[in-house]
């Protein structure tokens, strides 16, 4: 048997309202253009217990996968000069594959390495001096 969420108080009420409200294209878009630290914590808090501590456990995985291939392309991208989005671009793809790419949630495929590279002159350099051991 799973524990009742406690009751709301009206600032945690107003957002369940508004979240209800939302239809779920507007509330991705919401999502994808970030929030402020406030509000997060406001629809955080509004969670059961169980699904905040999931949550938790789930960010802390996600940040432990972001390894030094996820480091190489952000630092190479931001060196560069380039957005997201333009890097995308030039590659063929979507913005949010290097904004995954970049956060270590998933890896470019073996065939996009190649064009990744031609696109981030500093990529190799950094993978390299990632691999190499800390004297």
């Amino acid at each position: 048997m799973s524990a009742q969420p406690g009751p709301l108080d009206a600032e945690q009420g107003a957002v369940v309202r508004s979240l209800r409200g939302m239809h779920p294209y507007q509330l991705a878009r919401w999502l994808r253009t970030g929030l402020d630290d406030a509000t997060l914590a406001r629809l955080v808090a509004v969670l059961p217990a169980h699904r905040q501590a999931a949550l938790a456990a789930r960010a802390g995985a996600a940040a432990s996968t972001a390894g030094p291939l996820a480091a190489a392309i952000r630092t190479a991208r931001d060196r560069a000069g380039l957005t997201q989005r333009q890097l995308a671009e030039l590659l063929g793809i979507r913005q949010s594959s290097v904004g995954q790419w970049e956060r270590g949630f998933t890896c470019p495929a073996a065939e996009r390495m190649v064009s990744l590279h031609d696109a981030l002159p500093d990529l190799a350099a950094l993978l390299e001096a990632a691999e190499r051991p800390a004297r």
